[in-house]
């Protein structure tokens, strides 16, 4: 986020959004709902308001291990 706050600085208008989308196994309710907030705040929230297209990404799901009982913590992020 930081350099796209310096480039709004100076500027620049976003294009578009991509994204890197991370998130533990969503066959846990609570993970498929951060999934879902995830992705209606890129799509329903950010890209509409700027008027720009999601244009692609990449999703990482299953991050986490029944053996060690840890998941990971939701890291989403994004490109203009």
């Amino acid at each position: 986020m930081e350099n796209a706050s310096n480039l709004a600085c100076l500027g620049a208008e976003p294009l578009c959004i991509v994204d890197c989308l991370n998130f533990a196994s969503p066959e846990h309710p609570e993970i498929a709902w951060q999934i879902e907030q995830c992705v209606l705040g890129l799509g329903g929230d950010a890209a509409r308001r700027m008027g720009i297209p999601v244009v692609g990404g990449n999703v990482s799901l299953y991050n986490e291990s029944d053996e060690f009982g840890t998941q990971i913590k939701p890291t989403p992020s994004i490109g203009w």
